[in-house]
C-alpha cells in the first residue's frame, strides 16, 4: 500500500474519531492568517494609526545634515495669489488678492532663520453694500521667524504693520497702518546648493485704525510661490 493511500486512510480515521467526540477537526494545518477577521483587521488598524502618523511626522527630523543645512544670510521674493475679507460691524468686502513678498535676513541655525518681509499687494474688484465696486491695495511689513521641522517642511509667524486703502473711483480710503499678525506652512519642493523653491500657505490678520469707515479688520490667505538665494 503506498505511503499516499497511508496518509488518506488515516486522515479518514481522524475525522471519524473527532465526529464521535463532537469536535472534528482537520489533520491538516490551517492555512496561513486564517484566523484573521474583518474586526480584529479594523481594531488593529485603529490601534496602530495614531503611532504610524506619529513617525510620519517625525521621520524627517532624522534627515541628513546635509539635507537640511541653510546657513548664512537670506533674500527671497515670492509671488502671492489668493483672496482677502475687510469687514466691520456694518459691512464687508471680499476680494482676489494678488502680490509680491519681498525676504531679506539670515539664518540663526540650519532650522531656524529670522527675516523682514515686505508685502505689495492689490486687491481688486471688491464688492461692498452701498458703496458698489472697491479696489484695494495692501502693503506690509513684518518681522517673520521661521523654524524647519525636517529636511523641507517649515512653519512661520511673525508680527509687524500693515495698511489697506481703497477707492470707489470717486473716494478713498485711508486708514492708518495698525498691527499684523501672520503664520503659515510651507514645502522646499526643490534645492540645489545655495537656491530653493518653495510653496507656502500663509494667513494675516490686520488692524485697521480710522474712525470714518466701516472696515476696522482685514483678513487675508494665500498661497506663496517662492525663490529664496542663501
Amino acid at each position: 500500500m503506498s505511503a499516499f493511500t497511508l496518509r488518506l486512510l488515516e486522515s479518514h480515521r481522524v475525522l471519524a474519531a473527532g465526529r464521535r467526540r463532537g469536535a472534528p477537526r482537520s489533520p491538516f494545518p490551517s492555512p496561513p492568517f486564517s484566523g484573521i477577521t474583518l474586526a480584529a483587521m479594523t481594531t488593529a488598524s485603529r490601534a496602530f494609526a495614531p503611532a504610524l502618523a506619529l513617525a510620519l511626522c517625525l521621520t524627517p527630523a532624522f534627515a541628513r545634515a546635509d539635507d537640511v543645512e541653510r546657513q548664512g544670510g537670506r533674500v527671497g521674493v515670492s509671488l502671492l495669489l489668493g483672496g482677502a475679507v475687510a469687514s466691520g460691524d456694518s459691512a464687508s468686502a471680499s476680494m482676489p488678492l494678488g502680490g509680491v513678498a519681498i525676504r531679506f535676513g539670515g539664518a540663526f541655525t540650519d532650522r531656524f532663520h529670522l527675516m523682514g518681509e515686505l508685502t505689495l499687494a492689490a486687491m481688486p474688484g471688491g464688492d461692498v453694500q452701498g458703496l458698489g465696486a472697491v479696489t484695494g491695495l495692501h502693503p506690509a511689513l513684518a518681522l517673520l521667524g521661521e523654524g524647519y521641522i525636517g529636511p523641507r517642511f517649515f512653519i512661520r509667524g511673525g508680527v509687524g504693520a500693515g495698511w489697506a486703502t481703497a477707492t470707489t473711483g470717486h473716494s478713498w480710503y485711508l486708514p492708518l497702518p495698525g498691527p499684523r499678525f501672520s503664520g503659515g506652512v510651507g514645502y522646499a519642493l526643490w534645492r540645489s546648493g545655495e537656491r530653493q523653491f518653495s510653496l507656502a500657505f500663509d494667513v494675516a490678520y490686520t488692524v485697521l485704525f480710522s474712525a470714518s469707515t466701516a472696515f476696522d479688520r482685514l483678513v487675508t490667505a494665500g498661497l506663496h510661490v517662492g525663490f529664496d538665494w542663501y
